[in-house]
């Protein structure tokens, strides 16, 4: 009787122990951004892509800062469907970025933020399948350049991945479209010597 006993007083300490030890880590981080567009920028829904850009410099907008192989500031990207005005879609750090990969290794601080959606068109090809993709609007499939994308403002927040709190970022701004040159007559005489023979 002694030893049955003995043995539950054992486990109930080991089984204290190990709760104590599990209610004493630390929290994932709860840091999110909440992303949305209104009606009135967009009436349609949306298939796509959305992006939120941290940068610690406001020199330029921070969706200018990113997407290059070096110096990218921070952007983290999530697909997608049938998004509709008004609906929430989050960002967390369970959602990969670049060069930064996670939220959660964003150091504590000041930072500009902003957000944008690169919206999709859907393709019909002749076999049959249907595939979503940026149609080009001459800015060189620049996702976070393209006319009739949307982004939101510039936000000045503090950051801290170890804290419980969301930032709220309305993709409200269309952008614009891009001015193409027009096109001009090429006068070939004018561009040839006199003296070179085409023939």
């Amino acid at each position: 009787m002694k030893n049955k006993k003995l043995l539950a007083a054992i486990f109930l300490l080991i089984f204290s122990v190990v709760f104590l030890n599990v209610c004493k880590e630390a929290p994932p981080s709860k840091l999110q951004f909440a992303l949305s567009f209104s009606s009135s920028a967009h009436s349609e829904n949306i298939t796509g892509r959305v992006f939120v850009f941290v940068s610690e410099d406001d020199q330029r907008e921070p969706r200018l800062q990113a997407g290059s192989w070096r110096n990218s500031a921070p952007f983290f990207g999530k697909d997608v469907e049938d998004l509709e005005p008004g609906q929430e879609v989050l960002i967390d750090e369970n959602i990969l970025g670049y060069p930064t990969e996670s939220l959660q290794e964003i150091p504590e601080g000041e930072y500009y933020v902003q957000a944008l959606v690169n919206i999709y068109t859907r393709f019909e090809r002749s076999d049959g399948h249907v595939i979503w993709a940026h149609m080009d609007q001459w800015e060189g499939q620049q996702f976070n350049r393209s006319p009739g994308n949307l982004c939101s403002e510039v936000k000045k927040v503090h950051l801290d991945p170890d804290k419980d709190y969301q930032v709220e970022l309305n993709m409200d701004q269309v952008i614009p479209p891009i001015k193409v040159p027009e096109d001009t007559s090429l006068d070939v005489c004018h561009h040839f010597p006199a003296s070179l023979s085409l023939f």
